[in-house]
């Protein structure tokens, strides 16, 4: 099975074209950390992952960071949504045996394990026009991702997550705006208009040392343009 897998929406969808999921695609809650993450990753993820089932079988499971720093007084703007340092952990993902990751760009990812870093899209001739937004994801293999600090090397951070789509460039997966307003609920929402299917997730942020919930939304089926 081909997974069509694209961890957090590239658009900035607004709240009319979000539906709750009621058909099609599905989620559940599942307890304990894949192997495969080293301990000190593993102790700062959620132990409570989520995975996703489609028609054809399980599309592949998602776990938040528990706690994610967060740049103090940060302000959103029409081009970054999410308070985020560069390389900043903000999960993991399991593709199981069987299933196969796609990331934006559709390049292939085996089953596996992986750690998700924060990034921002560059803003040059190669992907002007790609996305409203520059917040994305990364996958990195979690066998060489063992450190759960800020990656803040671009070039090692784009050459490990290479690793994982087995090609030149990173295995990317955007991200779209959070809500206005944190939400408590892990749900599957859908938009209808590009047919994606993103995955809603409540966690924790940190500023300094106040903590505050924040929401996150990872597109866990659809393919860019």
């Amino acid at each position: 099975m081909k997974l069509r897998s694209v961890v957090v929406l590239l658009c900035c969808l607004s709240a009319g074209h979000l539906v709750a999921a009621e058909s099609s695609h599905k989620i559940k809650t599942v307890k304990g950390h894949p192997k495969g993450l080293s301990e000190k990753v593993a102790a700062r993820i959620h132990e409570t992952g989520y995975q996703i089932t489609g028609p054809d079988g399980v599309v592949g499971i998602i776990w938040p960071a528990k706690e994610i720093p967060v740049k103090a007084k940060f302000k959103p703007t029409l081009s970054v949504a999410y308070p985020f340092a560069n390389g900043e952990l903000l999960g993991a993902v399991h593709f199981p045996k069987g299933t196969m990751g796609l990331d934006f760009r559709a390049q292939e990812i085996a089953a596996g394990v992986y750690t998700l870093r924060y990034g921002q899209q560059p803003e040059d001739g190669n992907h002007l026009g790609t996305s409203d937004i520059r917040d994305f994801c990364l996958a990195l293999p979690a066998a060489k991702d063992k450190d759960p600090k800020p990656i803040a090397d671009e070039m090692r951070r784009n050459e490990s997550s290479a690793e994982a789509a087995g090609s030149t460039h990173p295995a990317i997966f955007l991200m779209s705006a959070p809500p206005k307003k944190p939400e408590k609920e892990a749900k599957l929402i859908h938009h209808e208009d590009e047919d994606y299917w993103i995955l809603q997730v409540p966690t924790t942020s940190k500023a300094k040392k106040k903590t505050s919930p924040i929401t996150i939304r990872i597109v866990v089926v659809g393919l860019g343009e």
